[in-house]
């Protein structure tokens, strides 16, 4: 049901003005799923996701020291399916740790849900 046109005219006698939506300078949805992808090909799991992202949350550096542990400390069949990643990782806790934090719970987010879908 459409009030009258004369009706419509009175309760809303302003034009309505346009919301204008700030542009986001840090996609961490975009960058989540870019993420995702190189994780997936590399065959990361969750959890190793959820490790990271844990640390990030608590303490930037003990996330860094835990990726770098992958690469010293782990066979090398787990050091190859961090090194497609592990630089992308690293460089996102450096610049921003909280941002980081949202792109890592995008990709884990979607590993879960890949794997659901197997």
């Amino acid at each position: 049901v459409l009030p009258h046109p004369g009706i419509a005219e009175r309760l809303f006698p302003e034009e309505p003005k346009p919301k204008v939506v700030p542009k986001a300078r840090n996609n961490f949805g975009k960058e989540g799923f870019k993420l995702w992808q190189d994780a997936k090909t590399n065959h990361l799991s969750a959890s190793q996701i959820s490790r990271v992202r844990e640390l990030t949350g608590l303490d930037a550096d003990k996330a860094i020291e835990y990726l770098n542990r992958q690469k010293t400390d782990r066979p090398e069949s787990i050091w190859d399916r961090w090194k497609g990643v592990i630089e992308q990782i690293e460089d996102g806790i450096q610049k921003d740790p909280a941002h980081m934090k949202k792109v890592l719970k995008v990709c884990q987010d979607l590993l879960v849900a890949d794997k659901g879908d197997n």
